[in-house]
């Protein structure tokens, strides 16, 4: 995506793309699983070591979902609410 995005010579794209690679994959896993928690406690009590696989499945369901859409960011929210969102549907389907 980097390359795609210094290609395009963009200025807005380029920021976007910063902002993007800023995070590295734990943190935004950390970030998924952390959203995916709150939703699935949101939703439903379960205890706790079920809650914490459903959780965990999410976030790296949520992961894979998002690194697939990547390319779809068009930058209009920041990028961890746009990820964030990916991880409260994924931990939906689950809960």
């Amino acid at each position: 995506m980097i390359r795609d995005v210094l290609r395009m010579g963009d200025p807005r794209l380029l920021e976007r793309s910063r902002e993007v690679t800023a995070f590295d994959t734990a943190e935004l896993h950390a970030l998924l699983l952390r959203a995916a928690r709150f939703e699935l406690h949101r939703r439903r009590a379960l205890p706790y070591a079920e809650a914490e696989d459903l959780a965990l499945q999410a976030a790296n369901d949520a992961m894979v979902a998002l690194l697939r859409k990547l390319d779809t960011f068009r930058g209009q929210s920041r990028f961890t609410t746009w990820a964030y969102k990916f991880a409260l549907l994924e931990a939906g389907v689950k809960a």
